[in-house]
């Protein structure tokens, strides 16, 4: 007898490779093996020349070639520890506190439990639909300027965060805005990024490697490096980059944004059968689905 093929519906914790970033990944491996900082030598000029081009087409795809530029990471768990203890360096003198959404990724929430003996936090509640309560993000921000951390998607609930409003009610009141935008890629529409002040993403959310991501920092925005080493990645995070991961995440986000459409009608159709079969089986769904 053939064992079936199990169902897969966690996506939400990584998707398979796409093919194309599979063969990118593979093809850098056999032939660009060079150090990128070995600019002394043509190979290494050929590695750095491809990882920039990559990063180049990757803030050109997500709208903010002219606005932002990206740092490297190995994804969003470190680019997130990397942006608040980053900007709290960095805008030590003015930035009051630090604060996440209650409902957050556990990384922001280790976060900031490890940052509270440094700068008071605060863990702004959510509504029983699971959007953020604006009035008690209003009062918070009206204590003085802060980093705001915002799940833009839930990676349990699926709730999408009204960004757009947040990210103006935020800088209206002086505080820096930080989207983990880990579950927004490929899954959501579009949105206009080019406002927010700090962004995280994982490859592997968009059919890339594990292993990669990035930290998408405004222009006019500062960071401090959180580690001791070389000047890489514009001074922020040291060490030799993995050109087969950059490269590979680059073409898993091309992917993901040319096949959206086609995946959006496919994954609402099996939405709607999940969740009407647990509904007429008594079952609630949790969080604010309208949006």
């Amino acid at each position: 007898m053939t064992r079936s093929q199990p169902l897969y519906f966690d996506f939400a914790a990584t998707t398979p490779i796409c093919q194309p970033a599979l063969d990118a990944m593979v093809d850098t491996l056999k032939h660009d093996f060079a150090n990128y900082n070995s600019t002394n030598h043509s190979l290494g000029r050929d590695v750095q020349n491809k990882v920039e081009a990559a990063r180049a087409r990757m803030l050109k795809a997500l709208g903010l070639e002219k606005t932002h530029y990206m740092v490297f990471t190995s994804g969003a768990s470190e680019s997130i520890n990397l942006v608040n203890q980053g900007v709290l360096k960095a805008y030590h003198r003015s930035l009051q506190s630090i604060a996440t959404l209650s409902t957050d990724h556990k990384v922001s929430i280790e976060v900031l439990n490890g940052l509270s003996s440094k700068v008071p936090v605060k863990y702004i509640k959510v509504l029983p639909s699971g959007l953020v309560d604006e009035i008690e993000l209003t009062e918070h921000l009206q204590t003085g300027p802060s980093l705001v951390n915002v799940c833009g998607v839930n990676n349990e609930t699926g709730v999408i965060q009204p960004m757009e409003r947040l990210i103006e009610s935020i800088h209206q009141h002086g505080s820096l805005i930080h989207v983990d935008a880990s579950q927004m890629l490929g899954k959501i529409d579009t949105m206009d990024f080019s406002e927010v002040d700090f962004m995280s993403i994982s490859a592997h959310k968009f059919y890339g490697p594990k292993g990669a991501g990035a930290l998408i920092i405004k222009n006019n925005r500062r960071i401090e490096s959180i580690f001791y080493g070389s000047h890489q990645e514009y001074g922020v995070r040291p060490g030799t980059l993995a050109t087969h991961q950059i490269i590979g995440m680059e073409k898993a986000l091309e992917y993901a944004l040319e096949t959206y459409d086609a995946e959006k009608q496919k994954i609402q159709k099996h939405h709607e059968q999940i969740t009407g079969f647990f509904q007429s089986k008594g079952a609630k769904i949790n969080g604010d689905h309208t949006s």
